[in-house]
């Protein structure tokens, strides 16, 4: 009696709707070109939740192969990452490890 009482007011208090749609607003971006706010067609906006998420799955092929290709023990360049920024640390000169960062990035 007390466990089928409590479901009901908990079915009262708690609507549990599995088909109800709940609209996330999505925020309005654009380009700024020329004085003029341009809407975008691809890309993720900065600041999206998703955003996050999108990065570390692109930029995950750019660790891979970073490491893969032994550019922390050839250029003396080692790759951090947080969320969607990326920081190359170099021992020896910069030059060789942009080059190398630049050509894994144009290939993606």
């Amino acid at each position: 009696m007390i466990d089928r009482l409590q479901q009901q007011l908990c079915a009262k208090q708690y609507r549990f709707d599995p088909v109800r749609r709940v609209d996330i607003p999505k925020p309005k971006v654009g380009e700024l070109y020329q004085g003029q706010v341009r809407p975008t067609s691809v890309g993720v906006p900065q600041g999206s939740p998703i955003s996050p998420l999108y990065s570390n799955i692109y930029l995950n092929l750019l660790d891979q192969l970073w490491h893969k290709r032994g550019y922390p023990e050839k250029l003396g360049a080692s790759l951090h990452r947080y969320a969607d920024d990326a920081i190359l640390v170099c021992r020896k000169s910069a030059y060789p490890a942009l080059e190398a960062f630049e050509a894994i990035a144009r290939r993606m």
